[in-house]
Parts: structure tokens; C-alpha cells; sequence
């Protein structure tokens, strides 16, 4: 039943969370969710504690893990106690350390259905924004190329159409791209 309660512990929070709530956040990098920061667990001065949503690494002292992992290391505390701090740390309300009421597992199923539909609903919408981002970017490209290769080659040859259409949407077009992101 522990190995219940840490699978909806590891999908409810992200190894930023848990470093944020126990104030060991740093630096952090907008890629993918990943990050660095000092590490922690032995209290180094360099960013060598990387980490992504689910798992940490310190590339000093070799320390690396899941939340829960992180949490045991951090606290010197066994799994189950892990379990416990951080159901109690976030307020998530899992009936850990005993046995739940059949209300308890109906609630903690729908909750568990509610955040896979919550994740997937992310992911579709962060594949969305990729797609949308990606034309942006072909259409820059278009427009680009249409502006070499649609050039004049002399002052008095007639201006071609999609020469005209590039000088005028490309700036329009590198400013969607930047203010997209």
C-alpha cells in the first residue's frame, strides 16, 4: 500500500516543489522542466545538483534519486517516513500509515483519474504551443527565403510579389515568434 501512496506522491509534486518547499531551490533552467542548484545533501557551494520533474543527480557527491529518495537522503528518515513528511509537508491528505476507508480509496481514485487527466491535458496543450510555435517558424523561413530569392536584380526591374510580401510580414513575423515564447 506504500508503493500506492508513493506513486501518487511522485505524480502529485516535482522534485522543484520539493526543493522550493524546503527552500534548496537555485538557479534553474526553463528547458523541460530541468534545473540546477546547490546540492543539499552535503551542502555544496557549486550548481552540481541537477534535476528534472522526477529524479535528482549531484554530479559531487553522487547522490541521486526520486522525490522520495531525495526526502529519505535529505532527512535521514526510511521510506515510509518519507511518505509521511511529505503527505504532511504538501497537505495531500493521504491516509498514510493506515489503512483508508473505502471513501478514502474512491476519493484518492478519482483524485489519481483527475491528475492523469490534468497531465495529459498538459502535455496535449504543451504539444499544441510546440506545433503553433514551429509554424511561426516555417512561415519566418518561408518569407525569408521569398526575400532572397525574389530579390531585384537591378533598380529598374518590377518588384516581385512575394519579395513585397517578405518585406513586409518578416518583421511582423520574428516579433510572433519572440513574443510567443
Amino acid at each position: 500500500m506504500n508503493q500506492d501512496y508513493a506513486s501518487i506522491i511522485a505524480g502529485r509534486l516535482t522534485m522543484a516543489d520539493v526543493l522550493e518547499k524546503y527552500h534548496y531551490i537555485g538557479k534553474r533552467s526553463a528547458e523541460n522542466g530541468r534545473g540546477r542548484t546547490t546540492c543539499p545533501l552535503h551542502n555544496g557551494e557549486d550548481n552540481n545538483f541537477c534535476y528534472t520533474n522526477t529524479v535528482f543527480h549531484c554530479w559531487v557527491c553522487g547522490a541521486k534519486g526520486n522525490i522520495i529518495g531525495f526526502v529519505e537522503q535529505l532527512f535521514a528518515l526510511n521510506f515510509k517516513q518519507a511518505l509521511v513528511r511529505l503527505n504532511y509537508d504538501f497537505g495531500l491528505c493521504l491516509p498514510v500509515g493506515r489503512k483508508p476507508t473505502l471513501r478514502e480509496q474512491k476519493q484518492m481514485q478519482e483524485n489519481h483519474r483527475n491528475a492523469e487527466l490534468e497531465r495529459k491535458r498538459r502535455a496535449e496543450a504543451q504539444q499544441e504551443k510546440e506545433r503553433i510555435y514551429w509554424e511561426l517558424w516555417d512561415e519566418w523561413i518561408r518569407l525569408d527565403k521569398n526575400k532572397t530569392a525574389y530579390a531585384p536584380q537591378s533598380p529598374e526591374e518590377t518588384l516581385h510579389p512575394l519579395f513585397v510580401e517578405a518585406l513586409q510580414k518578416l518583421s511582423y513575423q520574428k516579433y510572433l515568434i519572440d513574443s510567443y515564447l
